[in-house]
């Protein structure tokens, strides 16, 4: 009997997909249909909403606990191809916040490339993982799929739909022409 109750847990191992506390599942194989939201399930750090753009380029603000000691997680982020969003590439890394930071902030600095900063300071962190690059070319049309989650507690932050690395609403500003009339400027005469 003991024998029969191995091989059946063995073969349902088999057939059922494992999940890991920092392994993301697959990136959906369509952004349509999918709600625009995050979702934070439990205190160790939570988003901090709303998602901007700033020279164009998407940013993420997360905040820690203020009270956690432990201050490491798993970031694992999929870079994603247009509307369909098929998958192009994946990092997975462990990124460790330094004491004292509790709100940071994942930014883009290309449509490959994010730097996690220190909010209250405005500079980036020097810590492993603060500083990440796909292997993968971006272009305008890429979006990311995040998730991350921690190994010591069933905490984790989890974006629903991928979100575009550039603004997709990019704003376009004019760049003001002033004409200053001089000596090479053009004569008037009146009634001529």
């Amino acid at each position: 009997m003991k024998k029969i109750c191995i091989l059946l847990l063995a073969f349902q191992m088999l057939i059922s997909p494992f999940k890991s506390k920092g392994m993301m599942e697959l990136p959906p194989p369509s952004c349509v249909g999918y709600l625009d939201h995050w979702v934070t399930r439990g205190d160790i750090f939570r988003f901090k909403g709303p998602i901007k753009y700033v020279n164009g380029l998407l940013e993420e603000h997360f905040e820690f606990n203020s009270s956690e000691i432990n201050r490491t997680f798993n970031l694992d982020i999929s870079l994603l191809k247009g509307d369909n969003c098929y998958y192009i590439d994946n990092l997975y890394v462990t990124v460790t916040i330094p004491q004292g930071v509790n709100k940071f902030s994942l930014r883009f600095t290309s449509g490959n490339n994010f730097v996690i900063y220190d909010d209250v300071s405005n500079i980036p962190l020097t810590c492993d993982g603060c500083n990440n690059t796909f292997n993968a070319n971006a272009s305008d049309n890429n979006k990311t799929y995040l998730y991350i989650s921690t190994d010591y507690s069933n905490d984790e932050v989890e974006f629903t739909m991928p979100t575009s690395i550039y603004d997709p609403n990019p704003v376009v500003s004019k760049t003001p022409i002033l004409i200053v009339p001089g000596i090479l400027g053009t004569e008037i005469f009146k009634g001529i």
